[in-house]
C-alpha cells in the first residue's frame, strides 16, 4: 500500500514555508535600512520591475522612477538606495501569501518623496523564487496614478505674501 506523504511535509509546502521565511526576513532588512541584506536574497540575475513578452507596465511608460525594470542585485541595490529617499511613516506587511515558488505581500505605505508630496498606497508585492529558494523575479502593483502624481508634483515651499500681514 502507498502511503501519501503529509502535505505539511511536502517539498511544495517547504519551499513555501522557506520562502516565507525570507520574505519577512527581507522585508525586516529593509525595515533596517540594511540594502545589503536585502540583496543578499537576490539572485544574481534578479529581474526587477520585469513583465512578460516586453509589456511595459503604465508606471513604466509614465517614467515612474521606481518602477523602472532592473536586471542583477547592483542595479536592484541603486534602485532601493533611491527608495530609501522617502521618507516612510508607515511602511507595513499586512500578509503574506504563498503558493509555489510565488509570494504575495500586500503591505500599507505612507511615505515623503524627495519634492515634498506624500505617496499612499496598499500595493501588492509579487516573489518568485528559483528552487535554491533566491527571488529571481519582482513586480509591484500599485496606486498608478498616485504614484505618478506624488513623483511628479512639486510641492511649493510657503512663503509669506503682504496679504499675510494684514490683520483683520
Amino acid at each position: 500500500m502507498h502511503e501519501e506523504t503529509p502535505a505539511a511535509f511536502s517539498p511544495t509546502r517547504e519551499n513555501e514555508d522557506r520562502n516565507t521565511r525570507t520574505i519577512r526576513d527581507m522585508y525586516a532588512a529593509f525595515a533596517r535600512r540594511d540594502l545589503r541584506d536585502v540583496v543578499s536574497y537576490l539572485d544574481e540575475d534578479v529581474q526587477w520591475n520585469a513583465w512578460p513578452l516586453g509589456y511595459e507596465s503604465t508606471t513604466q511608460k509614465m517614467k515612474y522612477p521606481l518602477a523602472v525594470k532592473k536586471t542583477g542585485r547592483k542595479e536592484v541595490l541603486a534602485l532601493l538606495q533611491e527608495l530609501c529617499k522617502n521618507k516612510f511613516t508607515l511602511f507595513e506587511v499586512v500578509d503574506i501569501v504563498a503558493g509555489g515558488n510565488t509570494v504575495y505581500v500586500r503591505c500599507l505605505k505612507d511615505m515623503t518623496c524627495p519634492r515634498g508630496s506624500r505617496f499612499i498606497g496598499d500595493e501588492m508585492h509579487r516573489w518568485e523564487f528559483n528552487d535554491a529558494g533566491k527571488i529571481v523575479l519582482y513586480r509591484a502593483y500599485i496606486d498608478t496614478a498616485a504614484a505618478i502624481e506624488a513623483y511628479q508634483s512639486k510641492v511649493k515651499e510657503w512663503a509669506p505674501t503682504p496679504d499675510d500681514d494684514e490683520e483683520e
